[in-house]
C-alpha cells in the first residue's frame, strides 16, 4: 500500500510516532531531518520483507545512505516528505534482470517522480544493466504507453559498468539535478523493464517522489475506457 503525504509539513504527532520506531535502529545514523521519516520507515519495512529472501546477511546501509544522506541545495529544497512507490506486485518485490522482465507501480494520487533507482540484491553480472520506467496510462502497466521512459527521455537507468553491479550497490538517477521532477497522474502507472539483461542478478527498483500541489481545476482526468 503507498501511503502519500503532501509536500507540507508532516504533522509532529505523526513525525514523533514514526521517530519512535525507527530510533535505536540500523537507518538512524542516516536520517538528516525530520521529514525524511515517512522515507526512512518505507526503507526499513521494504529491508524487512527482502532480507529473509535474499542473502540473510546482506547489508542495506548503501541505500540507506544514497536515498537520505543527500545535501541540501538551496533555502528548504530537500525538505519535502519524499515516498518509496511500492511495486504492486508486492512490498519489496525484486526484480530479475536475467530476462525482459517488469514490475509495475501504480499511482495513486497526483504525484511527481524525483529520483529513480535499483538496488542490487543478487550482484548483476557479465552485462551492464539498463532499465527503462514507462508511463502507462491505466494500473498494472495497462494499455499503450503514455511515455516511453516517462517523459520520452530521461526515465531510465543505465550502470556505467558490469562490474558495479556487486551486491547491495545502489544505482541512482535524481531527476531534480537535471531536467526537474516528472509529473505522473492518479490511474497512471509507472513499469519499470529491463531492457539490457544482465547474465545473473536482481534488484528492486525504486522509484521516489511525492504528491504535488494542483489547482481545482487541474483535478478532472478524462481518460478512454478500455475495450
Amino acid at each position: 500500500m503507498n501511503l502519500l503525504l503532501t509536500r507540507r509539513l508532516v504533522p509532529v504527532a505523526r513525525l514523533n510516532a514514526v521517530w519512535a520506531s525507527l530510533r535505536k535502529t540500523w537507518i538512524e545514523p542516516f536520517i538528516q531531518h525530520a521529514q525524511q521519516l515517512p522515507l526512512a520507515q518505507d526503507i526499513v519495512r521494504t529491508v524487512h520483507r527482502v532480507q529473509p529472501i535474499v542473502v540473510p546477511t546482506l547489508r542495506f546501509e548503501s541505500l540507506a545512505q544514497g536515498l537520505l544522506c543527500e545535501p541540501l541545495r538551496g533555502a528548504g529544497m530537500g525538505w519535502e516528505s519524499f515516498r518509496w512507490l511500492q511495486a504492486a506486485a508486492g512490498e519489496g518485490t525484486p526484480l530479475d534482470c536475467t530476462g525482459a522482465n517488469a514490475l509495475n507501480y501504480n499511482v495513486l494520487d497526483f504525484w511527481e517522480v524525483h529520483r529513480l533507482g535499483h538496488f542490487w540484491t543478487t550482484a548483476g553480472t557479465a552485462t551492464a544493466l539498463v532499465m527503462d520506467f514507462d508511463l502507462h496510462p491505466r494500473p498494472n502497466g495497462a494499455g499503450t504507453a503514455d511515455a516511453d521512459k516517462l517523459d520520452g527521455t530521461n526515465g531510465y537507468l543505465q550502470a556505467p559498468t558490469a562490474a558495479g553491479q556487486t551486491l547491495g550497490s545502489l544505482l541512482y538517477k535524481n531527476l531534480s539535478d537535471t531536467i526537474g521532477p516528472i509529473k505522473v497522474n492518479p490511474g497512471q502507472s509507472i513499469k519499470a523493464n529491463v531492457t539490457t539483461t544482465v547474465t545473473s542478478g536482481a534488484g528492486l527498483p525504486i522509484i521516489i517522489g511525492c504528491p504535488r500541489a494542483e489547482v481545482y481545476g487541474n483535478l478532472t482526468i478524462t481518460k478512454t475506457a478500455s475495450s
